[in-house]
């Protein structure tokens, strides 16, 4: 069978691959096509040689001018052709363990060699091939598992603050509580008034990689390997958690106006910025980082797949950061070569992946290597600047692809970075150019009023910009009196963006249209003369993406040695580290929320739905221990109304719980958007945090699926600690759920559920509305390649590796769902080994889809927690 491309659909000209005796369909290996025949002799040839039927002749095929491969299959695999070199390289399509196997034994007897061939064990124990698997090494299996009870687990945000000067600022850290801690931010000021740009020094704890430059990898990477093997292990294992396989369909234009339509073959900026690609760009990466390891590597190319090969005792031995895995030889320690794969295909079709990739296809044309400036991770900071890099995010990503297009918000990884540059205007420094502009205090006027101002800020990051925002309040004699022009090429071509509207106001500038995709960019801020233009509390907050695998100031649990690197700086520098300590409770507090942990298996959400304009209450139960506590809630400066500011709550012993009740009003906020306030809960001088997230959003639909109005068939109620409201319907076999609903506004919908599947079941929901027609979708891990628009998927974000099944507890969006305002009936059908948490139904509208995105897939979304 003959594979044109990839696929029978793939229409390339020439064949890549062809499987003689049995079927391939696409990139998998045969299983149970195999033809039932004796293949003595196979050719392809370029004319037709036999028009009729015919008895074939007893003795071999003949190569000729017109034969493109020819197979004698006497004893060798290998083929021939009648042009170039007249070789056709074959592998073999046998899945089976040899059975037997021979080596010679050569024994010196005085000066003679004597040669024996001895019979071998064809392959190692199963004991070993366990034991040194990459799987097991690498750490890569990520099974189902279960996470604590919520309620009984306290979140302590901590912050510590240093001056650095560059001298004797190492220090000890103590980070407690129960479960490794979530990591909040880094944050840096200038704690003095020199007018010197300084480069930022970086946090590292313990013995992180730092990952900064080609030097700082080689020189913190795998440092306690004892052999190049080792070392080898280690530095997969690093980019592994490093390290993604999600579709980097996204573009980059640099400072000097480079623009890339796709972000590609880059180590550092893998590393540091976007963490995320297909094959060849992620084994370019890894191949650099064993070079900066000093272990020699080289590419390789399969049939559409990438990867590269790092030598170590006395071979090149095969790595896939795309596969995250390595392939034992038959000794079941060695590590196996790209020779090998061909030569012994059980080898690799015993673990993960398949074979077809790693076969090569067309040669491609030889060209001269080139050598690239890496990219420049140095992080300036001047006066008027602060500075801050993440492991949460706010949602902020490089939204562009081609020529700056916009894509899907689906095609967005779930987890990753931000940070932000916030200026404030001062006199000093070389952020900005003021030109007869002066800064008094916190307001930017003219110095001659008689003729125009202007300050330019040049903004300017190592990581890639993802969106900006403008603030401040202005007051003039007239409006349009002051204008702001944003520039993407060094102030060649300025865009206006805004012109005052009247005479005195505030300014409130969304600039990720402008910037995102870019690593620099200049905001001019104009005053018309003569009128006495002024600019208060002007504020700049420059939005980055930044990766959150790979910080080297990620905390651990314990005794955290830290250390600064990267620079030292110039002028004093205050920098805060914040985390968040999570420790195990005798109290418990639940509310009446949607609440679930994230598909990362760390962070835990508590989700408030309400509808513009309503009024909603909020219950706070108290349990596991006798106490009195006082209860509050602590809101932002939002506007969102509380009733009452304080409760008192007993609890009289450990099998009561005591309830409090809140009442909230949201007003006519936008639909889609989240606000953050705290459940706070204080008892003596001990205080614990609640954090909730609430959406504002007319939905059709919020409820856990025990409180279904109607549950049928093998579907049963059973109790889950860490799924929203300790409870889940599982299904032994088939079963429904029904629900009845109101609509408040005709239009499309979506349908997110939250739902889980044992292994081996299949994982298919079915639902009706009122008497319509039954839908059946199937769930689907988008891995950046497709939008989330499919009528018969049911789509999640993951990565190739991960979730590998339908395993995890993950929220599912169902698209398309036409609803007339009014009442309706949803029936959700699911087979056996199915669990449902929860089920909203929301708008389909962008603004709702990016909120439900960023509370739904986006598993380190945390706004909140950010330290700027």
């Amino acid at each position: 069978h003959v594979g044109i491309g990839i696929t029978d659909t793939d229409k390339r000209s020439l064949p890549m691959q062809a499987f003689i005796g049995g079927q391939m369909h696409s990139k998998l290996w045969p299983k149970g096509g195999a033809a039932e025949a004796v293949l003595d002799e196979f050719r392809i040839s370029d004319l037709v040689r036999y028009a009729v039927p015919f008895s074939p002749p007893r003795e071999e095929f003949v190569s000729d001018d017109n034969t493109r491969a020819l197979w004698h299959f006497d004893h060798e695999r290998h083929g021939i052709h009648g042009n170039d070199d007249g070789f056709v390289r074959s592998y073999l399509g046998c899945e089976l363990q040899p059975q037997s196997d021979t080596a010679v034994l050569e024994i010196l007897a005085g000066t003679a060699v004597e040669r024996r061939e001895v019979v071998l064990r064809p392959y190692a124990p199963d004991t070993l091939f366990e034991t040194n698997r990459g799987e097991k090494r690498l750490h890569e299996s990520n099974p189902f598992r279960a996470m604590p009870d919520p309620r009984f687990v306290a979140y302590r945000r901590r912050t510590v603050e240093r001056t650095l000067t560059g001298e004797d600022d190492d220090f000890s850290l103590e980070v407690g509580g129960d479960l490794e801690p979530l990591m909040c931010g880094v944050s840096f000021a200038r704690a003095s008034g020199s007018a010197k740009t300084t480069l930022l020094p970086r946090w590292r704890a313990n013995n992180n990689v730092v990952p900064f430059s080609f030097d700082t990898i080689g020189q913190t990477l795998a440092t306690t390997a004892t052999s190049d093997a080792q070392k080898a292990i280690e530095v997969m294992r690093y980019v592994n958690s490093s390290t993604s396989y999600y579709d980097a369909h996204y573009c980059e234009t640099m400072p000097g106006g480079k623009h890339r339509p796709r972000i590609s073959y880059t180590m550092l900026k893998h590393l540091n910025i976007y963490p995320y690609d297909q094959c060849g760009p992620l084994n370019y990466t890894l191949r650099k980082i064993y070079l900066a390891a000093g272990i020699s590597s080289n590419n390789a190319s399969g049939t559409h797949h990438q990867f590269q090969q790092a030598y170590f005792n006395g071979s090149l031995r095969l790595f896939d950061l795309s596969s995250r895995m390595y392939w034992l030889d038959r000794d079941n320690v060695t590590v196996l070569s790209l020779r090998g794969v061909g030569e012994d295909p059980q080898c690799k079709l015993r673990q993960p992946g398949n074979l077809n990739s790693f076969y090569p296809g067309r040669p491609s044309q030889a060209t001269f290597g080139r050598a690239e400036r890496p990219h420049n991770m140095d992080f300036p900071l001047r006066p008027g600047e602060r500075a801050s890099v993440g492991w949460v995010n706010e949602g902020g990503w490089f939204e562009k692809t081609g020529q700056r297009e916009p894509i899907p918000i689906a095609r967005i990884p779930p987890f990753y970075g931000n940070g932000a540059i916030v200026y404030q205007p001062v006199p000093e420094g070389d952020a900005a150019v003021l030109e007869n502009a002066v800064i008094a205090g916190p307001t930017v006027r003219a110095d001659d009023s008689s003729k125009p101002a202007r300050l330019t800020y040049r903004a300017s990051c190592p990581y890639i910009l993802t969106g900006a925002r403008v603030t401040g309040a202005y007051s003039a004699k007239r409006a349009g009196a002051i204008t702001v022009s944003v520039s993407s090429d060094q102030g060649k071509r300025w865009t206006e963006l805004w012109r005052s509207p009247a005479a005195s106001g505030g300014l409130d500038l969304d600039l990720r249209d402008q910037v995102s995709a870019y690593y620099a960019y200049w905001l001019k801020v104009e005053l018309s003369p003569g009128v006495e233009a002024r600019l208060s509390d002007l504020t700049v907050r420059t939005v980055f993406l930044n990766s959150a695998l790979s910080l080297p100031g990620k905390l651990r649990w314990g005794t955290n040695r830290i250390r600064f690197v990267a620079a030292k700086p110039s002028v004093p520098i205050r920098t805060t580290c914040s985390w968040i300590e999570r420790q195990t409770t005798d109290l418990g507090i639940s509310l009446n929320t949607v609440s679930y942990y994230n598909l990362d298996y760390a962070r835990h959400r508590n989700l408030l739905v309400m509808a513009p304009g309503s009024e909603e209450r909020l219950t706070v139960s108290l349990m596991g221990r006798k106490m009195t506590g006082r209860v509050a809630l602590e809101v932002p400066a939002n506007g969102l109304a509380v009733s009452p500011a304080e409760r008192k709550i007993a609890v009289n012993g450990t099998a009561e719980r005591a309830n409090g009740e809140f009442r909230l009003a949201l007003p006519g906020t936008p639909e889609g958007t989240i606000l953050a306030l705290d459940v706070v809960v204080r008892e003596g001088e001990e205080e614990r945090r609640v954090p909730v997230e609430l959406l504002a959003v007319r939905a059709a639909l919020v409820r856990e699926a025990e409180q279904a109005d109607e549950i049928s068939g093998d579907a049963s109620i059973v109790g889950i600690p860490d799924v929203s409201g300790g409870k889940a319907v599982s299904f032994g076999g088939t079963g429904d759920l029904a629900f009845d609903l109101t609509v408040p506004a005709a239009g499309p919908h979506a349908l997110w559920v939250r739902a889980r599947w044992e292994l081996g079941s299949r994982s298919v929901l079915r639902f009706r509305l009122d008497d319509g027609k039954v839908r059946e979708v199937k769930t689907h891990r988008m891995i950046g390649f497709r939008d989330w628009t499919g009528h018969r998927r049911a789509f999640t974000k993951g990565y190739v590796h991960y979730p590998e099944k339908a395993e995890h507890w993950a929220w599912y969006r169902i698209p398309d769902i036409e609803l007339a305002a009014g009442k309706h009936r949803l029936l959700l059908t699911a087979g056996a080994g199915a669990h449902v948490d929860a089920l909203l139904l929301l708008p389909q509208t962008p603004a709702v889809d990016r909120a439900a995105m960023n509370l739904f897939h986006n598993w380190n979304y945390a706004p909140q927690q950010s330290p700027l």
